[in-house]
């Protein structure tokens, strides 16, 4: 009888998730698109041996993206990109500079390889683009790569998709991830970030995420050791996010980050060694459609 009872109950608890419990997970199915608008500005003060430099930006792309492949374990999207505008202000300047590789963009198709929880496993693609960006200039090509790693690109698309958590949750339930954020020049940001599920919220899924970081210096210099961060520190100051899921039609619909940067790095050049103190914040909000 007591071996009656507890098959009754294990049965019961591994027949899926408790009414109280949510499953948060992407739904991909072959065929489906959906679009993608991504926003973010960012200013910057930089001290380079007591001299400012002050600098704001403003990045937009939008983009379309397609389930070519659903598999029970991953799916292969194809990512259209539709426009990209891009925009620097350098001190009190009113007016931005746009980039001439903005149009270059346009038309960029990659490859992603995705898993339920929204974790980007593999991107093609980004190889492409840089030799599309780059023209016939090797020591361009150079650059741009050094400045637009892999994990450049797999972060741009890692922050439309999640990730979400692999099991059901209830409001108060947690869980992490970690992943390499590219500051260009100055080096990489381990970032870890946990969220928290917070609870149904006006007919969708309300996430709340907190980040902390960890610095690593580059591991190279750029353009035949021109310049190299030979030592620094950089921490978070504060970072916080904010997603809406929707659990019906199984995506991310609207994703709200910030976070503020500060650091001090120790920079060799050509005419010696420089100290750098910066503040860097950043505001990203992204619509699906």
């Amino acid at each position: 009888m007591l071996r009656r009872a507890i098959l009754l109950i294990s049965l019961f608890a591994s027949a899926g998730p408790s009414p109280a419990q949510t499953s948060l997970a992407w739904k991909f199915r072959s065929g489906d698109t959906f679009h993608v608008e991504q926003h973010v500005l960012q200013a910057t003060a930089l001290e380079i041996e007591n001299k400012p430099l002050r600098q704001k930006s403003d990045w937009k792309m939008t983009s379309r993206w397609q389930v070519k492949q659903d598999a029970r374990e991953s799916a292969t999207l194809l990512v259209t990109v539709g426009s990209l505008t891009s925009k620097t202000f350098t001190g009190d300047a009113k007016v931005g500079i746009s980039s001439r590789e903005d149009e270059r963009w346009t038309g960029a198709e990659f490859t992603l390889t995705v898993d339920p929880q929204g974790r980007v496993r593999a991107v093609q693609g980004h190889e492409a683009l840089l030799k599309k960006l780059a023209g016939d200039s090797p020591e361009r090509l150079k650059i741009l790569t050094a400045l637009k790693p892999p994990d450049y690109f797999q972060a741009l698309f890692q922050d439309v998709l999640g990730p979400l958590p692999d099991r059901p949750v209830e409001p108060g339930d947690r869980w992490q991830t970690s992943a390499a954020d590219t500051m260009s020049i100055f080096g990489t940001l381990v970032q870890t970030t946990e969220f928290t599920y917070q609870g149904p919220r006006d007919g969708l899924h309300a996430i709340d995420s907190a980040t902390t970081s960890a610095y690593k210096a580059p591991r190279y210099a750029i353009e035949n050791d021109v310049f190299r961060i030979t030592k620094g520190q950089v921490k978070v100051e504060s970072g916080k996010g904010h997603f809406l899921f929707d659990a019906a039609q199984g995506r991310v619909r609207r994703v709200q980050k910030s976070i503020n940067l500060r650091g001090e790095l120790t920079m060799d050049t050509l005419s010696g060694t420089q100290r750098i103190e910066f503040t860097m914040g950043t505001e990203m909000k992204i619509e699906i459609k």
